[in-house]
């Protein structure tokens, strides 16, 4: 599934979650998981990742070679801002889960 966004403001430039229509005219939401950023040009350059970390308080956190840090989910708009250069990965959440026979 590939999407291609067009930013309408600057605070949208990678959505946190996206709508997709499915066959059926249901719609499924995906989450915005983690971007690869990259710095440099065809030449040479540096990856790095961002991802948000599930859990009882999710956060972000940021791997950078040996440097990993948290990022606060209220600076990640702004940190992608100033990355152009980018990859987002989207995840579609849990499965639903089926109901067990008896």
């Amino acid at each position: 599934l590939t999407f291609r966004f067009t930013a309408t403001n600057k605070s949208e430039y990678v959505p946190q979650a996206v709508e997709v229509p499915s066959a059926d005219g249901s719609f499924h939401t995906y989450r915005l998981k983690a971007v690869m950023l990259f710095r440099g040009d065809f030449a040479f350059g540096h990856y790095w990742a961002l991802i948000r970390m599930d859990g009882p308080t999710p956060r972000w956190v940021v791997f950078n070679d040996g440097d990993v840090s948290d990022l606060p989910v209220d600076g990640v708009p702004e940190y992608l801002m100033q990355h152009k250069k980018k990859m987002a990965f989207y995840s579609h959440g849990l499965p639903s889960q089926q109901p067990e026979q008896s």
